[in-house]
Parts: C-alpha cells; structure tokens; sequence
C-alpha cells in the first residue's frame, strides 16, 4: 500500500460516484414504483 499524493483523492472520488450513481438508483426506483402505481 503505497501513499501516491492522488491515492486518497481518487478513493474519495469513486466514494462520491459510487453514492450518486446509487442515489440516482435509488431515485430510477421511486419514479417506475411511482409509475406503476398510478398505472393502477
């Protein structure tokens, strides 16, 4: 494991894409559920 000055910086970043793209899964989710719903 060696301590590249962009090491914890890249970490972070793919943190931070990691929770917006589930975030914006999580939203994809709502909206078909909410689409179903009012297909009902």
């Amino acid at each position: 494991m060696d301590f590249t000055p962009g090491y914890s910086y890249n970490r972070f970043f793919r943190c931070k894409l990691f929770l917006r793209c589930l975030i914006k899964g999580d939203f994809i989710n709502i909206v078909r559920y909410g689409i179903c719903r009012r297909r009902e």
